[in-house]
């Protein structure tokens, strides 16, 4: 039994060091969606006041297009760096941050097709403007992941970026649905996933070196 417990224990350790074996190999995945992200409000934004003088369903066009785009980039990024995908921080930091993508794709899609069925019946174009409740939502997925990325590979830099991601949240909320939302997007997102990525990439070069 005494045996058991100490093997049982032995392993716990190995699984806790294992996330901090490697350094986060998800920089450059952050530093693409954020100029994306930041792309596609800006251009929502630019709809918005006019500058572009583009139909409502632009602005699914602009999501799906741009954030399609990222994500047949992505897979260039993925797996790539040393020992990717076989450390325990890694594997949960793909892990969560493809199962918060995959939750703000599925909800893109929703207010698509409802809105598009809804202007079918002749019900206008409005509901696409539903597409503002993206930026709060995207902001509390970025904190969730941040946060799991952080325990789980004990990066306390990841920190702050985790109670800003929460501070871009709320202004989002604040200023939905007006025109001031999206370059507060596009800031926050510069913030919360460039900047971050940008540091990671250099912890990951340093770590190789």
């Amino acid at each position: 039994m005494a045996e058991e417990m100490m093997r049982d224990l032995a392993r716990l350790r190995e699984l806790a060091e294992e996330g901090r074996r490697l350094p986060l190999l998800g920089g450059r995945i952050l530093i693409l969606w954020g100029a994306v992200i930041a792309a596609a409000a800006l251009l929502q934004g630019a709809v918005l006041a006019g500058w572009l003088d583009w139909p409502p369903i632009s602005f699914a066009l602009i999501w799906f297009g741009l954030t399609g785009a990222a994500a047949l980039l992505s897979r260039r990024f993925v797996g790539r760096g040393r020992g990717a995908g076989y450390d325990l921080a890694n594997r949960i930091e793909r892990a969560v941050w493809r199962t918060g993508g995959t939750f703000l794709g599925t909800l893109a899609i929703a207010i698509f097709v409802t809105a598009t069925l809804r202007m079918q019946a002749g019900q206008g174009g409005d509901f696409y403007r539903m597409f503002a409740m993206l930026p709060p939502v995207m902001f509390g997925v970025y904190a969730l992941a941040l946060r799991t990325a952080a325990v789980a590979s004990a990066q306390r830099m990841l920190e702050p970026y985790i109670w800003l991601s929460l501070l871009f949240a709320l202004l989002s909320v604040v200023l939905g649905w007006t025109i001031w939302q999206f370059p507060v997007t596009a800031l926050g997102v510069l913030i919360v996933s460039v900047v971050p990525g940008i540091t990671l990439v250099r912890i990951e070069a340093g770590g190789r070196g």
